[in-house]
Parts: structure tokens; C-alpha cells; sequence
């Protein structure tokens, strides 16, 4: 908290995405089949020096997740102090990789969080995650400095590179990607999800009225060699 403060660095809180997989990072229904071997993702951005590459220094996408029971009965506990201690970060450098604290538990942001392990670092920044059923793998869509990438998992820890050339837009700057199943149901993606965006003029960014709200179609498939 303190480098942060300190720093100068925009962090992005509230964004995310929640996924509902069991303890593999395989993807269940929700409300899940079993409650009790289902669990709760979410994905965040987090700072801690330190780490590789760009995460040295930079913002970069993790993990967190608690029992998906547990966050139901903090949510309707009304006692904050349990919703706040439910989560627990991933850091692969532990024996148990899920004992993490998510956040300090104080509303002064007094107190420290635990680690974190970034799912990648050769690039800054958080993304959103969506469940693709028809290559039954997850998709994350972020913001970079060249566009909108796209990268893809399947346990929700291990991730690709980017997948194909980036959507950019010339003289434009494209922010707060997020991705839309077109299955019926939004939070499911089949072979062609959406991907919606804020699109600014270069340099207008936070200037809401020069921005426009677009949507561009994907089109997924598996290449064989």
C-alpha cells in the first residue's frame, strides 16, 4: 500500500471478473450442480515490487477465490469484516497457493494483503474473463498500448500469449474491454462473442462526451498443424 500510495499509479479497484469452477479451475454451472467442491474467481489487478517483468513496477492481472458457500453466507451475514476475509489470493510460491489474505480487512487501508502471483507478466493491466463452452477454455479480453488483446486458459491459472493481431482503431484509444457470450446466456461464449469497448479520440480519455460505445464480433477456432 505503501509503494502504491506513493507512486503515483492509477489503480483500477472494482473491476473483475467472477467465475464459477471447482478447485481445478474447471468450469461449473451456476448456482453449481454442488455447492460444496464449487468455488468463486476474481479476477483483479494487484501491485507488489519485486516481481517479474513488468509486474516489477507495474499493475498486472491476478487471482483470488473462496468457497462458493462461504461467499454466500458472508454476503447475507451482513457482518463486512466476513465478506472482506473470505477471498484468498493465488501465490504460486507457496506450499498452499490459496492462504493469501485478499485484502487487509481494514476500511482505512491501514493493514497489508497478502502475495499474489501474476498470471502473466509481460504485460501490464487486468482484464475480464469469460467461459468459452464451445472450445471448453476461458478468454481474457484487456487494453494494451497496441489495442485490445486476447488471451486464453484453461484452469484459470496457466495463460497463452496473445491470440492473433490486436483491434486497434487509428487516432482512437480503446478502453474498458469486456466480453459477451452470445450463447443465450451472456456470461457463456461460443465461437463468435462480442467484445464491447469505449472508444476516445487519442488524448481525450476521461472526456465521456467525445467517446463512443462499439462492439466488434470474434471469430474463435482451433488451428491444427
Amino acid at each position: 500500500m505503501s509503494v502504491f500510495t506513493s507512486g503515483g499509479t492509477n489503480m483500477a479497484v472494482g473491476y473483475g471478473s467472477l467465475v464459477v469452477a471447482d478447485a481445478y479451475g474447471k468450469h461449473l454451472d451456476n448456482p453449481p450442480a454442488d455447492p460444496s467442491v464449487a468455488y468463486f474467481y476474481l479476477f483483479y489487478t494487484d501491485l507488489s515490487p519485486g516481481l517479474p517483468g513488468v509486474c516489477a513496477t507495474e499493475i498486472c492481472m491476478g487471482v483470488a477465490r473462496a468457497p462458493y458457500a462461504d461467499v454466500i453466507a458472508a454476503a447475507l451475514s451482513g457482518d463486512p469484516h466476513k465478506a472482506a476475509q473470505v477471498f484468498h489470493k493465488y501465490d504460486g510460491a507457496s506450499p498452499d497457493p490459496w492462504t493469501q489474505p485478499a485484502t487487509s480487512d481494514t476500511p482505512n487501508l491501514s493493514g497489508i494483503a497478502g502475495k499474489y502471483t501474476p498470471l502473466w507478466t509481460d504485460e501490464p493491466g487486468g482484464a475480464e474473463v469469460i467461459y468459452d463452452s464451445s472450445f471448453d477454455t476461458y478468454l481474457a479480453v484487456y487494453q494494451s498500448s497496441a489495442g485490445i488483446k486476447l488471451r486464453a486458459s484453461s484452469d484459470l491459472i496457466h495463460w497463452s500469449g496473445p491470440i492473433g493481431a490486436p483491434y486497434y482503431e487509428t487516432g482512437h484509444t480503446l478502453y474498458y474491454p469486456t466480453l459477451m457470450g452470445e450463447t443465450g446466456d451472456p456470461t457463456i461464449a461460443g465461437r463468435a462473442p462480442r467484445v464491447y469497448f469505449s472508444s476516445f479520440p487519442t488524448g481525450a480519455f476521461p472526456d465521456y462526451s467525445t467517446s463512443v460505445f462499439e462492439s466488434v464480433q470474434l471469430t474463435l477456432s482451433i488451428q491444427t498443424s
